[in-house]
């Protein structure tokens, strides 16, 4: 964004990005009524247009996966997963980190969810 006014750059606006993802579904699996596994790329670029206190970064790209399972447990659907963020541990900053100067974004991430009720 650009200030109309003054035609100077907005402060703190993000660079483009895309993420593509597929999911695979599958249902009865005998131990499992529903699963799912899924990848997505998330394709940041590089802030080519940069207010004057601005700090640009390069772009980037992340690989995250995920993997979910429902199951009936004492008569209750239960929905387990798993997601693995940043799955090839990409040394990257993110253009609106308050870090950026001096700390990359997050290496690794596994996140463990359970969720009980109806889907």
């Amino acid at each position: 964004g650009t200030d109309a006014v003054t035609g100077v750059a907005l402060p703190f606006v993000p660079p483009p990005r895309t993420i593509l993802g597929a999911d695979l579904h599958g249902a009865s699996l005998g131990w499992a009524t529903r699963a799912s596994v899924g990848a997505e790329l998330e394709i940041n670029a590089t802030q080519a247009h940069l207010a004057p206190s601005d700090v640009a970064s390069s772009g980037y790209t992340l690989l995250n996966l995920n993997f979910s399972v429902e199951r009936m447990v004492r008569a209750r659907p239960i929905r387990f997963g798993v997601d693995v963020r940043n799955a090839t541990n990409a040394s990257y900053t993110d253009f609106l980190s308050r870090y950026k100067t001096f700390a990359y974004g997050p290496g690794v991430n596994l996140i463990f969810k359970a969720t009980a009720g109806e889907f």
